[in-house]
């Protein structure tokens, strides 16, 4: 199984989009998955919108992001890791080459960005 996560600190206006767009990449893949969002202590409605994106929401107040990234990582019932920001929007091919990559060896690993904007 592969676990996504997603710290996250008062983002609720873009973690929709980024949980859609895992999501998407992740059913295109055909492996079972898992979605957990990290809510580090937001004060706005975070988790409101990762539970209603269908993640699983952890929620905790490190305001450190290693240490949030960490806490989902304990929380993830996967044997794969794949952690991806907030406010960023991953395809498929991008999650594919990435599985790809660490189960022909690799221990981790980024990808290309393009910004939406300013």
């Amino acid at each position: 199984m592969l676990s996504f996560i997603v710290p996250a600190h008062n983002e609720e206006l873009l973690l929709g989009a980024t949980l859609d767009a895992i999501r998407n990449a992740a059913e295109l893949l055909g492996e079972p998955y898992e979605l957990i969002v990290v809510d580090d202590a937001s004060t706005d409605q975070t988790a409101f919108v990762a539970r209603n994106c269908g993640a699983r929401v952890i929620s905790v107040a490190n305001r450190q992001i290693s240490a949030t990234r960490n806490s989902g990582a304990h929380a993830a019932k996967g044997e794969l890791l794949v952690f991806v920001d907030a406010d960023t929007r991953v395809d498929g091919e991008v999650v594919r080459a990435a599985v790809q990559a660490v189960r022909d060896g690799a221990v981790g690993g980024g990808a290309a960005i393009k910004f939406d904007g300013t």
